[in-house]
This record gives C-alpha cells, sequence and structure tokens, in this order.
C-alpha cells in the first residue's frame, strides 16, 4: 500500500493502473 501523501509513487502506481483493493485507518486514543 502507498500512502496517499507519497505523490511520486501514486503516480507510479496510476501509470501502471494499480487500483487500491482497501483502505487502513491508524487511531490513536491518549490515556
Amino acid at each position: 500500500d502507498t500512502a496517499d501523501s507519497n505523490k511520486p509513487m501514486r503516480a507510479i502506481n496510476d501509470a501502471l493502473g494499480y487500483v487500491p483493493t482497501h483502505q487502513a485507518a491508524t487511531l490513536q486514543l491518549d490515556l
């Protein structure tokens, strides 16, 4: 998976026709 903030790698993935198969979320709880 490539982070949305990694624009150069996203451009390569788009050019190769890569499509995301899932999304991941990161949550943090301050205790």
